[in-house]
């Protein structure tokens, strides 16, 4: 038992006596984002500048923060497309954004997915990459988040499509479309 403890204190010396360096290196991962994601919460001019919309995407007060968010009708049927510009993938991809709805018990005749294409237009072939869940109460916000790594280095446009007949309203707010990277830790000296 005299050993266990012994060697379980020179391991907490070790840590507290590196934990300064330790928590420079976690810092550095944590934080480091490439420089050419894309951030919209949907403030300005509607669809955002080299966005494109099919259906009825449209700009709506009822926001997460800010003033507005993007918004899919519940009335009626509709497929509607949200396209950001074309994005060069890589391993640590991920789109996250705000979701909510309103009509909730209505979600079951609503598809939401989140899916990918090398092109646009008539030509576009859609790749579903994730269906997103409808949150089950009304204006409750959720954060979402969708890898891409299987997706790396492809060029692709990403699109929020809903297809919905008569059912729940669809919200999205503070959109973020990043590349996460680990940075490369060279002569790291623990001492």
């Amino acid at each position: 038992l005299l050993q266990a403890l012994h060697g379980s204190d020179i391991i907490l010396r070790l840590i507290q006596r590196n934990l300064p360096h330790l928590r420079a290196v976690a810092d550095m991962i944590h934080r480091h984002v490439a420089p050419n994601g894309i951030e919209e919460g949907f403030e300005g001019t509607f669809p955002p500048e080299g966005w494109s919309v099919s259906g009825s995407w449209v700009q709506s007060t009822d926001s997460y923060s800010g003033s507005y968010a993007a918004y899919v009708t519940d009335q009626g049927s509709t497929d509607s497309r949200l396209i950001l510009p074309i994005y060069q993938m890589q391993t640590g991809t991920v789109i996250t954004f705000k979701h909510s709805c309103n009509y909730a018990s209505w979600a079951d005749a609503t598809d939401f997915t989140i899916e990918v294409s090398s092109s646009l237009g008539e030509e576009a072939t859609w790749e579903v990459v994730e269906t997103i869940n409808y949150p089950s109460v009304n204006y409750n916000w959720e954060d979402r988040i969708v890898e891409f790594a299987q997706y790396a280095g492809q060029e692709l446009y990403i699109c929020l499509h809903v297809v919905n007949d008569n059912g729940a309203a669809t919200y999205i707010d503070n959109l973020k479309l990043t590349t996460i990277t680990c940075p490369v830790v060279e002569n790291l000296n623990i001492h």
